[in-house]
């Protein structure tokens, strides 16, 4: 047998980590969705709309954007969205949000890191972007006023706020 020989048994046990074709197939119909301009990428807040609807905290959601958005860029492309999605959909079903991505993952993206020279050449951070935790706070207001969860508010609802920040 297999074990007397000393090769071990293939393993039964799916990767939690690995996207399955149907999940994928999923996964790609919510982007196409989503993507209504066909840019080939989603906005944070594009991707937002979705991934708020997963029940987790947006500290989590927080933590699965810093993983799935590996060029930076505040964008998602197709790659990345589906990483998102994953991340998501397994920690809302009970598996533990993992501290980096998972080489399952990464590898979905193949510039996952850009090189040292690339990093050197980046410009500096922009004085305006906000960061995660604001966008999460931010992503919070929005999700209070979208009460229909159509990804729209109304111009009277965006005053409304937008007259509180003095």
């Amino acid at each position: 047998s297999r074990q007397q020989s000393g090769l071990s048994q293939p393993s039964t046990t799916p990767d939690p980590w690995a996207i399955s074709g149907p999940e994928a197939a999923q996964y790609d119909g919510y982007f196409s969705r989503l993507d209504s301009v066909q840019s080939g990428f989603l906005s944070g807040a594009q991707a937002s709309t979705l991934l708020s609807k997963s029940g987790l905290s947006s500290e989590a959601r927080s933590q699965i954007w810093g993983m799935s958005d590996v060029d930076r860029d505040g964008h998602l492309t197709r790659a990345e969205f589906r990483i998102a999605m994953h991340l998501a959909m397994r920690v809302a079903r009970g598996s533990q949000l993992p501290a980096t991505l998972p080489p399952e993952l990464a590898q979905l993206v193949p510039a996952a890191a850009p090189a040292p020279s690339q990093m050197a050449r980046q410009p500096p951070p922009d004085p305006w972007a906000i960061s995660s935790s604001e966008a999460a706070q931010y992503d919070g207001y929005y999700s209070q006023l979208d009460t229909a969860q159509c990804g729209i508010i109304s111009g009277a609802q965006a005053a409304t706020v937008l007259s509180l920040s003095g």
